[in-house]
C-alpha cells in the first residue's frame, strides 16, 4: 500500500518559483508579449479614432456656432445702409466708423478673428470687403484689394445660401482661418453682399494631425518593442537553455556525491543492522542503535542536500506506506537527546494520547520535518528549554478517498516545536523559509547549516496538504508550528491507560518544566494526578490522599521511601532519569525523560519499561528460508558485499560474492541463479554494461531477475533501470523490509521453507558453576560465544582486583579523615555496575547501581556503611570466577603458552598467514575468507593469537584490507 505524489511549482515565501522547461516557458513569454503588443495596437487604434471623432465632432459644433455668427451680423446692419458706403472716401464717414467699431466690438466679444462684410464686382469673378473689424487703418482691407471668388463662395453664398468652411477645407493663403457666410438680400430679393465671420481652424487642425502623427509613432515603437522581445527571446532561450545544462550538471554532480557518501553509510548502518540481530546486553544494544540513528542522521542531511536537487527541478517526491507514531517518536526523541547531552536544556515532549498510532504517510519525510525543526531549536538555544508536542488539529478531517486502495480517514496533526532559544527578528521572519538563508550571521556566526531545512520543511508541509508558520520574540524564544494530514490505518490509540479513574498519581518534582509535562500526560490519559514541587507539598498530598504511583525525579528518590514509611502508605514508584538506565533498585520502575505519554502509560499498566521498536532487533520479518535458492551479489566494494551477505543471512540461502561486473559474468555462465543483485555503479564495467552482456547470452539469462543495488537515491533513478532493464531497484542503505519483499517476489514460492530463527544455545552450566552468576544470560550477553564468554570473564577478573583495590583506598581515605571523592566513587561504582551485569552477576550489579545513585545523590550516609561489605562481596566474586575458570593454572603456564603461540608459527599457519596476505593484496573474496576462516579455526587454541586474528578479522569486515595485511605480516614478522 504506497502512493508516490509528485509537488511541483509550489511557491516559497520569499523565494522564486521553479522554472518549467525552456521551451514550453518561452513559447509562454512569446505569447503573452504578442498578446500584450495585439492588446496595446488596438487601444491605440480605438483611441485615436476616438480623438479624431472628438475633434470633428468640436469642429462641427464650431462651424454651426460660425454661421450662427454670421447671421447675427447680417442683421446688425440693413442693406440700405451698406449701399452708402460705395467706395474708400466713404470709409472717413462718422457712420462708416461707428459701424467698423461694432464689428470690431462684435469680434471681441464672440473670439473671432475677423467680420466683415463683402461684395462681388460686377464680373462675378472678383469680390472687395466693403467694411470689416480692423481697427488698425494701415491694415484695412476694405475697398483696397480686389481678390478672385473661391469656389465656395458663388454656388452657395450668391446663390441665397448661408455657408460655412468644413475643417481643412480652406485656403490657406487664408491664414488658416474656418470662415462662414449669410447672404444679404436687396429689396429686389437678389443678393448684395455677404457678411463673413473668419475664425482660426488651427486649433482643430494641429490637433488632428498630431494625433495622427501620435498613431504613427505609437506604431513605429510597437514595431520596435516586437522587434526588440524577439531579441530578448532569442537571449533568454540561449541563457536558458546554458542554465539548464548547469543545472543538469549540478543534478549529476549531486547524484554522485550521493553515490559516494552513501557507499561507506551503506557499510556504517548495514554492519549496525547485523549487530543488532546478535543476542547484546542494553547498553550494547543501546549503543548499536546510536550508531544505527547516527547513521539515519546523517543521511537526513544527504538527502537535504539531495531534496534541494529536486526542488530545483520542481519535484519533491512523496512514498506513503504504513508506519507507527510511537517508533518515529521514539528515533526523533533519541537522537535529539543525544545532541542535548552537553547543554543545560531541559527537553520535554507533549503528545496527545488519543492520536491514532497506526498511520500511513511518508514517514521519512515526516521525520525529517521533526528533526529539522528540533535540530534548529538545539542549534539556537543555549539553555533554557526546548519541548515537542503534538495534537489533533481542530480542523482535522473525518474521512479521505486514496487513488490505490479503500477510502481511508486522515488525521491533522499540529506539530509544535517550542524553545527558549534566540528568536528571530520581526524583520528577518519573512525570508525564514528561504534557500540558502540564515538570519542574524552576526549572532549565529558560529552555527553551522545550509540553510535548506526550513524550505525544505515549507514546501514538505504543502505537500502533505498542511503548512508551516512561525511565531517568534527576539530575544525570547521561537515556536514554530506545522500541520500535516495523515491517513489512518487503524484507530488504536498512540498510549492509553486501563481504568485511568483508578491510577492516582502524585508528581514530586522541582524541575517545573519536566513537573508540567507529565501531568499534561496523565491529564491527557484521563488519569487524576496532582503536581508537588517541595517536600511540603508532597507530604501534604501523602496525609490527605491515596496514590497508586508516584512520579519523582532520580535525585528526590531518597526523599520518598522515608515519607511512605512514616505516613504508612504504599504506592509504586517512577523515577524520571535524565539519559536511559536500568532499573536496577527493587520494585522501583524507570521513565527516560522527555517522559512521554506511551512510557508513562506502561508504567500505569504494569508493561515493560521499554518497547523495543527497532527492526533490526526482531527477525519477525523474515517470512522463510530458501536452502536451495542461489543468489549472487555484485559490488566493487567488500563491506558492502560482506553487509549484504550478513543481511541475507537469515534466510539460509546459498550466496555468491564478486567485485566487478566481468566477474558476474562469468558467474552468470557457471551457475544458474535464482536473482542477482548488481551494483549500479562500478569500474570498468558497470552495472548496466554487465546487465546487457547477460541477457545477450541468451537462454535461462534473458529472465534471470536482476535487481540493481545503487546509492543514487534520487528521483528518477528507479525508472532509468527498469527502462534499462532490471526486474527491480534497492537504494543503498539496504531497507531490511524492501529486502524481504523483493526476496519474497523473486524467489520461487517452491523453494520455500519455514524460516529458521531459533538460535541454539550451548548448556553453559555443565562448562561453568559460578555461584551467585548468571552464567547462561552472561554468555548471551557476550555474543552467544562460549570463547567469547570466557575471554569477557577473564577480563572481568583482572579489571576487578584493580577495582577493589581502589574501594579499600576509598575506605582507607574515609577511615582516616571522613572524606570521599564522589565524582571518581560514581565513576568507579558505574563501571562496576556494567562489567557484573556483562557476565550475569546480578546482585553485585544492582549493588553498585546502588552506590552510584548514592553517588550521585550525595548521600555519604549511605556509601559509607555500605562500602567495606560491598568490597569483600566483590573479591569474593573475582575468587569464584577464578576457580571456575581455572586461571590460577592458566597464569603459571602462560610463558608455555606463548611458546606454544611461537610454535603455530611455523609449518601451516606460517603458510596460512602469507597465503591470506597474498589475497589481501589482491582483493580476492573468497580466497580471504576461505584464508580467515582456516586461521581463525587454527588460532582459536591460542588466546594472543586468538585476539590478534579477531582484530585482523574486524579490519576485513570493514574492508581496509591495508590494515588487515599489515597486521598478518606483523605476526609473521614480515615487513611491510
Amino acid at each position: 500500500m504506497s502512493k508516490n505524489r509528485l509537488l511541483s511549482g509550489v511557491e516559497i515565501p520569499g523565494g522564486k518559483k521553479k522554472k518549467m522547461s525552456v521551451e514550453l516557458s518561452t513559447a509562454l513569454r512569446l505569447t503573452v508579449y504578442f498578446g500584450a503588443a495585439i492588446c496595446i495596437l488596438i487601444m491605440q487604434i480605438y483611441t485615436t479614432d476616438l480623438m479624431d471623432k472628438n475633434i470633428l465632432e468640436t469642429a462641427d459644433i464650431n462651424r454651426r456656432y460660425l454661421l450662427v455668427l454670421a447671421e447675427a451680423i447680417s442683421k446688425m446692419v440693413s442693406v440700405d445702409e451698406l449701399k452708402q458706403f460705395q467706395s474708400e472716401a466713404d470709409t472717413s464717414k462718422p457712420e462708416y466708423l461707428a459701424l467698423k467699431k461694432r464689428l470690431a466690438d462684435f469680434a471681441r466679444r464672440y473670439k473671432v478673428r475677423y467680420a466683415s462684410f463683402f461684395k462681388l464686382t460686377e464680373d462675378g469673378k472678383h469680390f472687395y470687403y466693403i467694411i470689416d473689424n480692423v481697427e488698425d487703418p494701415e491694415t484695412w482691407d476694405s475697398f483696397k484689394n480686389i481678390y478672385e471668388v473661391t469656389e465656395n463662395i458663388t454656388p452657395h453664398v450668391f446663390n441665397g445660401k448661408p455657408f460655412v468652411t468644413e475643417l481643412g477645407q480652406y485656403d490657406p493663403n487664408w491664414d488658416s482661418l474656418m470662415y462662414a457666410f449669410y447672404p444679404m438680400f436687396d429689396s429686389d430679393g437678389s443678393v448684395y453682399c455677404a457678411a463673413d465671420i473668419d475664425a482660426e481652424d488651427i486649433f482643430y487642425t494641429t490637433q488632428l494631425t498630431d494625433s495622427r502623427k501620435y498613431t504613427t509613432y505609437m506604431f513605429i515603437l510597437l514595431a520596435i518593442g516586437v522587434m526588440t522581445g524577439f531579441l530578448n527571446m532569442f537571449l533568454y532561450r540561449k541563457q536558458a537553455l546554458r542554465n539548464e545544462s548547469a543545472n543538469k550538471a549540478k543534478s549529476q554532480f549531486l547524484a554522485n556525491m550521493s553515490h559516494e557518501i552513501r557507499t561507506p553509510m551503506n557499510a556504517i548502518v548495514g554492519m549496525s543492522e547485523l549487530i543488532l540481530r546478535q543476542p547484546l546486553d542494553d547498553n550494547a544494544r543501546e549503543y548499536a542503535q546510536g550508531i544505527k540513528q547516527a547513521g539515519a542522521n546523517l543521511l537526513s542531511i544527504i538527502n537535504d542536500v539531495l531534496d534541494f536537487s529536486k526542488i530545483e527541478a520542481g519535484k519533491l517526491e512523496l512514498v506513503e506506506s504504513p508506519y507507527l507514531l510511537a517508533s518515529l517518536i521514539n528515533d526523533v526523541v533519541n537522537i535529539i537527546r543525544m545532541r542535548l547531552v552537553d547543554k543545560p536544556v531541559r527537553f520535554y515532549t507533549n503528545i496527545d494520547s488519543n492520536i491514532p498510532n497506526n498511520l500511513m504517510g511518508d514517514e521519512a519525510r515526516l521525520r525529517q520535518i521533526l528533526l529539522n525543526l528540533l535540530g534548529n531549536a538545539v542549534k539556537y538555544t543555549s539553555q533554557g528549554y526546548i519541548s515537542l508536542t503534538i495534537v489533533i488539529a481542530e480542523d482535522t478531517e473525518t474521512g479521505g478517498i486514496r487513488a490505490d486502495g479503500p477510502p481511508l480517514p486522515k488525521v491533522r496533526l499540529k506539530i509544535t516545536v517550542a524553545d527558549s532559544g534566540i528568536g528571530i527578528k520581526k524583520e528577518d521572519q519573512e525570508e525564514l523559509f528561504s534557500e540558502f538563508t540564515q538570519l542574524d550571521l552576526r549572532q549565529n556566526k558560529n552555527i553551522e547549516g545550509t540553510g535548506l531545512g526550513l524550505a525544505i520543511c515549507w514546501r514538505l508541509c504543502s505537500a502533505m496538504g498542511g503548512r508551516l508558520t512561525v511565531h517568534s520574540e527576539y530575544g525570547k524564544g521561537s515556536d514554530f508550528t506545522a500541520v500535516i494530514s495523515q491517513y489512518v490505518v487503524s484507530e488504536s490509540p498512540f498510549a492509553r491507560v486501563d481504568r485511568p479513574e483508578d491510577k492516582r498519581v502524585l508528581i514530586y518534582e522541582r524541575r517545573l518544566v519536566y513537573a508540567r509535562s507529565v501531568s499534561w500526560s496523565l491529564t491527557n490519559l484521563k488519569v487524576p494526578c496532582m503536581e508537588t514541587h517541595n517536600l511540603v507539598e508532597m507530604e501534604n498530598a501523602l496525609k490527605t490522599g491515596d496514590w497508586n504511583y508516584i512520579f519523582t525525579g532520580y535525585g528526590l528518590y531518597r526523599n520518598v521511601l522515608p515519607m511512605l514509611e512514616k505516613h504508612k502508605k504504599k504506592a509504586g514508584i517512577a523515577l524520571m532519569t535524565e539519559q536511559r538506565m536500568d532499573a536496577a533498585i527493587p520494585n522501583v520502575r524507570f521513565v527516560s525523560i522527555p517522559a512521554q505519554a506511551l512510557a508513562i502509560a506502561n508504567v500505569l499498566n504494569d508493561e515493560p519499561d521499554t518497547r523495543n521498536y527497532f527492526e533490526a532487533g526482531n527477525l519477525s520479518f523474515v517470512k522463510f528460508s530458501a536452502p536451495t535458492a542461489r543468489v549472487l551479489i555484485v559490488d566493487d566494494m567488500p563491506t558492502n558485499l560482506k553487509v549484504a551477505e550478513g543481511l541475507l543471512a537469515p534466510y539460509g540461502m546459498i550466496v555468491d560474492t564478486c567485485l566487478s561486473g566481468a566477474e558476474a559474468i562469468e558467474f552468470v555462465k557457471r551457475r544458474e541463479y535464482d536473482l542477482v543483485f548488481m551494483d549500479h555503479m562500478m569500474p570498468e564495467m558497470d552495472g548496466i554494461e554487465a546487465l546487457d552482456t547477460i541477457r545477450e547470452l541468451g537462454g535461462d539469462c534473458e529472465d534471470l531477475p536482476v535487481v540493481a543495488l545503487t546509492a543514487n537515491a534520487i528521483t528518477g533513478m528507479k525508472e532509468m533501470f527498469l527502462a534499462r532493464g532490471f526486474n527491480g531497484y534497492l537504494a543503498k542503505p539496504i531497507e531490511i523490509s524492501k529486502l524481504d519483499g523483493i526476496l519474497s517476489t523473486y524467489i520461487r514460492r517452491e523453494k520455500w521453507e519455514k524460516p529458521r530463527l531459533q538460535r541454539t544455545e550451548p548448556e553453559i552450566e555443565t562448562l561453568f558453576n559460578i555461584p551467585g552468576v548468571d552464567t547462561k544470560r552472561g554468555m548471551l550477553l557476550c555474543g552467544g560465544k562460549l570463547d567469547g564468554y570466557r575471554r569477557v570473564l577473564e577480563s572481568f577478573c583482572g579489571d576487578t582486583r584493580e577495582r577493589v583495590e581502589r574501594l579499600r583506598d576509598f575506605a582507607d581515605t574515609i577511615e582516616e579523615n571522613g572524606e570521599i571523592n564522589l565524582a571518581d566513587f560514581t565513576i568507579l561504582a558505574h563501571s562496576i555496575k556494567s562489567a557484573a551485569a556483562s557476565i550475569g552477576a546480578r546482585s553485585e550489579s544492582d549493588e553498585a547501581a546502588r552506590l552510584e545513585a548514592a553517588g550521585k545523590a550525595g548521600e555519604r550516609d549511605v556509601i559509607l556503611p555500605a562500602l567495606p561489605g560491598f568490597t569483600e562481596r566483590l573479591a569474593d566474586l573475582e575468587e569464584r570466577i577464578r576457580s571456575a575458570l581455572n586461571l590460577r593454572q592458566n597464569e603459571a603456564s602462560n610463558e608455555a603458552s606463548n611458546g606454544a603461540e611461537n610454535a603455530l608459527l611455523d609449518g601451516e599457519t606460517t603458510n596460512l598467514l602469507k597465503d591470506f596476505t597474498a589475497a589481501l593484496d589482491a582483493q580476492s573474496i573468497d580466497a580471504i575468507d576461505n584464508c580467515l576462516d582456516s586461521l581463525i579455526e587454527k588460532t582459536a587454541a591460542n588466546p594472543r593469537l586468538k585476539s590478534a586474528m579477531d582484530e585482523i578479522s574486524g579490519f576485513v569486515l570493514t574492508g581496509d584490507y591495508d590494515k588487515a595485511a599489515a597486521q598478518a605480516r606483523k605476526i609473521i614478522g614480515e615487513k611491510l
